[in-house]
């Protein structure tokens, strides 16, 4: 068993891997591994039983303790680690219900996932009740969030047929990520096998959806290479809710004896109807294209030295009404271009880590930045351009120390940022976490840490027939603690834990009713408290593997959302979270090659959004309604072949979770897919 580093945007990853199979980022395991929780209305301190299934193969098990997981910057075991993370692996992905990696993440505990579009079109990612800005998104470990607006950061170019894993760190670590991971952060992993094989789908369905693709691995010798390609598209479930999307992804690696050298491009295109997406006009239209691309180097030991550059590129062009564009349409383009360098290694204290990372941030547009003396031509555009652009650096080092004593271990750690935006020189990022391990199922940790998030461009400088920029915001800063325990066995996992935000220049938009806009304003104090619990069970690691349950789990969410002044506003995002989220989930066998997976979502949101009413042409304030969703899927599998049919929303229950924007209702969809091993 072999150790690759990473780096994991601003942080240090070590990922454990078997033959060389790249990014298995916290857990080496080659099934389902899952996490789930169920409240405990009592305990005896501020706890948390977290845990991530083992192997759901009857009669094959794995030790996650001693799986080798990374949330800090040098490699660390899963009981000395005290950070709250769960994964979805490929099983887990295949299962569930859902034509997208964006769908899926409505499965985990402690994450919102509002969508605007469904089926991967458009989705603000929450994390215990942060704004979608607040969150990292990462590729195989490399940052593509975006700096115009956190609404792009889920334009990855794969599919959910083409990512082996999904890894949530819930809870904040801008000293381990840098500026942005303000409350948590989401890493896609693909082309992990270390062997060749060849993944084809085709999925239709009501609304004429269509969802197919292509992908696979060929590994000769030591090369390994991974591409995927998907084409999606859907006549909409409503007025102007169509879509069209295509993506092409191809990833590389080369393994010597003196260590790694690995690559990735990739390509993400999406036009789509965004019924009342930014305003409570139905006829909004939005085109997206997305390119990224790195490459980066790890070398062997005894020496840890991890170089690595990478470029992303999101272009967007929005119109206000669909068949009119000339009333008002936006074009954006930016560019993030990043390196790093970082290294770990061995001292009488423990582990040490260190690192720097430069990364460059710019926009042309022409609505959001600073005038420009000489406008440029937009890609496309006969007569338009952009007129408006602006730039910012961020240069962050850290340095962290981790011991490990007994069943004792500490991970402690700076960052040093400077951003050329703020006035600060320097932003420190500290942070602490503690974890004791009881025995080999019981752990205890703690944690504190510092963050930071900086305004994007859109904050900044969009102003539109509702909407009015503040390029006066000042960054977004945090002070968070966090308390658990976590509980494993083989066939019991479960988790508690507490957890509190106190944020001050929280960047929102609140409504200006004298002027009928939306306006960017810091909020003075933003503070959060909640806790997450949950349990999962595997009856046949109790009864036998002829018991037909395979996993029943349940999770409860908590959050309170308190800001200092109790002035009544009207908030777009920041107020608007999940008091309450309850999931449900159960996988069984019917037959021996039939498997059915239910997962039932109850979600209670505070705040409230303009409602629009066509007949009299005037907007209300309406606030959010509890609902619950069921979703299902039955699948067919024998030997590489899989026949399923799926149903989300299965009860046809109205809801909204993001705005005035309409929600589906029942959607049937049934499919075909074929996966090939040529071990």
């Amino acid at each position: 068993m072999n150790v690759l580093q990473f780096r994991f945007s601003e942080q240090l990853f070590r990922f454990t891997q078997w033959s060389r199979a790249p990014y298995a980022v916290f857990m080496s395991l080659g099934r389902m591994i899952k996490i789930a929780t169920l409240m405990f209305t009592y305990t005896l301190l501020t706890m948390q039983f977290s845990f991530a299934q083992t192997d759901t193969l009857p009669g094959k098990t794995h030790d996650l303790n001693e799986i080798v997981i990374s949330a800090r910057r040098t490699p660390a075991t899963y009981s000395q680690l005290a950070r709250n993370i769960s994964i979805m692996d490929s099983v887990a992905l295949e299962e569930s219900p859902g034509q997208s990696v964006q769908d899926l993440l409505e499965y985990t505990s402690g994450l919102d996932l509002r969508q605007r579009g469904t089926n991967g079109v458009q989705a603000d990612l929450s994390i215990r009740g942060g704004s979608f800005d607040q969150n990292l998104i990462l590729l195989n470990g490399i940052n593509i969030t975006d700096p115009q607006t956190g609404h792009h950061n889920l334009n990855i170019p794969v599919d959910k047929q083409a990512v082996d894993k999904i890894e949530i760190l819930r809870g904040p670590a801008s000293r381990v990520f840098g500026p942005n991971a303000f409350s948590g952060a989401v890493n896609f992993i693909t082309g992990s096998k270390n062997h060749s094989s060849l993944n084809a789908h085709i999925t239709g369905g009501q609304h004429n959806f269509l969802n197919t693709g292509i992908s696979g691995n060929l590994v000769t010798g030591n090369v390994k290479n991974f591409i995927s390609a998907n084409y999606k598209k859907s006549d909409g479930y409503t007025e102007n809710t169509d879509f069209d999307i295509k993506k092409i992804y191809y990833q590389g690696q080369l393994s010597t004896d003196n260590g790694d050298l690995e690559w990735q491009l990739g390509h993400n295109s999406k036009n789509f109807g965004a019924n009342s997406f930014y305003t409570t006009a139905a006829d909004q239209y939005e085109e997206t294209q997305t390119s990224f691309a790195n490459i980066s180097y790890e070398s062997a030991k005894p020496l840890h030295l991890n170089p690595v550059i990478y470029w992303r590129r999101n272009l967007d062009h929005y119109i206000l009404h669909r068949d009119n564009p000339s009333f008002y349409q936006n074009f954006h383009q930016t560019n993030v271009y990043g390196a790093n360098i970082s290294t770990y290694f061995n001292t009488a204290l423990g582990e040490t880590a260190l690192g720097i990372e430069a990364r460059r941030e710019s926009i042309l547009s022409n609505s959001l930045g600073e005038k420009m003396d000489n406008p440029k031509a937009i890609p496309g555009e006969d007569t338009l351009k952009y007129t408006n652009k602006d730039l910012r650096t961020n240069i962050s080092g850290y340095i962290e120390q981790n011991v490990t004593a007994g069943n004792f271990s500490l991970s402690a750690g700076l960052m040093i940022n400077r951003n050329t935006m703020l006035e600060d020189n320097f932003t420190l990022f500290p942070g602490l976490d503690i974890s004791y391990q009881f025995n080999r199922h019981f752990r205890l940790y703690g944690s504190a840490n510092r963050s930071l998030r900086l305004p994007t461009f859109t904050d900044m400088y969009y102003s539109g027939p509702n909407n009015i920029g503040n390029p006066e915001l000042k960054p977004e800063r945090s002070f968070s603690t966090e308390g658990g325990v976590k509980y494993l066995n083989h066939y019991l996992n479960a988790d508690f834990s507490v957890f509190n935000r106190q944020g001050n220049d929280i960047i929102d938009w609140l409504w200006l009713k004298d002027k009928e806009k939306w306006h960017t304003e810091n909020i003075t104090e933003l503070n959060t408290t909640g806790f997450e619990t949950s349990v999962s069970v595997k009856p046949k690691n109790i009864f036998g593997g002829d018991f037909p349950v395979n996993i029943l789990s349940v999770s409860y969410n908590y959050l309170n959302i308190n800001k200092q002044n109790d002035t009544e506003i009207i908030s777009h995002y920041a107020m608007d979270h999940l008091k309450h989220k309850v999931m449900f989930h159960l996988n069984h066998q019917v037959t021996e090659k039939i498997s059915l997976d239910w997962h039932a979502n109850y979600q209670d949101r505070e705040g409230s959004y303009l409602n629009y009413n066509p007949e009299t042409e005037t907007e209300t304030n309406k606030s959010y309604k509890p609902y619950w969703r069921i979703d299902a899927r039955a699948s067919y599998t024998h030997k590489w072949f899989t026949a399923y049919i799926e149903a989300t929303n299965l009860t046809d229950s109205e809801y909204h979770d993001n705005g005035s924007v309409p929600q589906p209702g029942r959607w049937i969809k049934a499919g075909l897919k074929a996966d090939i091993d040529f071990k």
